[in-house]
């Protein structure tokens, strides 16, 4: 086995290569790679600095919100870089954002409630009547549901509810 060969950085030099990382706008990956240094030893001396005397928050929640606009990175290089967390990065920007709106969906059959209400209204008097089909429900106040087929008995029971709660 060959000795391997250790260095030592003073303080100054570890100082001054946490700064450089801080103010990188690549990945520490991407900078221990360019300055020759294990990517685990930039993590280690950047989590026991001293964190950077910060300006006030609104200020800095503005520069992270133009730094985002003007494309200087993404949200995790935004956050090495400035020396804040990921998370608050993210928050400041969904915040500036403004709410979500929700999508409304229509649903793409009728709900129970839809169905109900259809057969509940008044009916148009035929001339002819039509030969009964299937299976039929009669419903409270005359009206009468018509099915050319016997439905599941999952259905029966959630419209059996849903007329419970009318």
């Amino acid at each position: 086995m060959g000795s391997e060969e250790t260095w030592t950085w003073t303080a100054e030099e570890r100082a001054e290569l946490v700064a450089k990382a801080r103010s990188w706008p690549g990945s520490q990956r991407e900078f221990a790679k360019a300055h020759g240094i294990c990517q685990s030893t930039v993590s280690k001396w950047l989590s026991a600095a001293p964190a950077p005397t910060r300006p006030a928050t609104a200020e800095l929640r503005g520069e992270v919100v133009r730094r985002y606009g003007a494309g200087e990175g993404t949200q995790r290089q935004i956050a090495d870089a400035m020396g804040i967390s990921r998370g608050m990065v993210f928050k400041w920007l969904a915040a500036e954002a403004g709410p979500r709106s929700l999508a409304v969906r229509v649903p793409p059959v009728p709900t129970m409630l839809e169905v109900v209400a259809v057969a509940a209204a008044p009916r148009p008097v035929l001339a002819t009547p039509s030969p009964p089909v299937g299976t039929s429900l009669s419903l409270p106040g005359g009206a009468e549901l018509r099915f050319g087929a016997l439905p599941p008995a999952r259905w029966i029971a959630e419209l059996v509810t849903e007329l419970g709660r009318c």
